[in-house]
């Protein structure tokens, strides 16, 4: 019998041990708690500029989001997407989310806020498209629209 208590508590220890060795530390879990909450909020920024797009829309069912590039400070959104107009054709569109302005490409100052926020160098992007869309369908299911 006692080999076997022996077994029992060398395998509990090994266990803790390993727990404890190979458990994230508090620093790292505070930091991929940090990660998700940025990641979290920026989703939330792109998706709440796509839903205001999409309501915009003559016909919002025919939204089609082509990119939603959310620049990794956090200080702007660059959309391209496409929608039925008028008369039954699509138009392919731009649109930019900053702090201070939401605009499409007929505002007149789009080009100057797409410039500075879409099209600078060196800026790095997370293209959340694919994320923005699943929550369009989700948002859609959950509203009956």
């Amino acid at each position: 019998m006692r080999p076997v208590w022996l077994g029992i508590l060398v395998l509990f220890v090994v266990g803790i041990l390993g727990a404890a060795i190979f458990s994230p530390s508090p620093a790292d879990q505070a930091t991929t708690h940090k990660q998700q909450d940025a990641s979290e909020a920026r989703f939330q920024l792109a998706l709440g500029g796509a839903l205001t797009l999409r309501k915009a829309m003559r016909n919002p069912s025919s939204f089609d989001l082509a990119s939603a590039l959310v620049a990794d400070d956090d200080s702007a959104v660059c959309y391209g997407y496409r929608a039925q107009n008028g008369f039954g054709g699509m138009n392919v569109d731009h649109a930019v989310l900053t702090r201070t302005a939401f605009v499409n490409s007929s505002d007149a100052r789009f080009h100057k806020l797409w410039k500075q926020n879409c099209a600078a160098k060196g800026m790095h992007f997370y293209d959340l498209r694919d994320d923005v869309m699943a929550g369009l369908r989700q948002y859609d299911a959950l509203h009956n629209y």
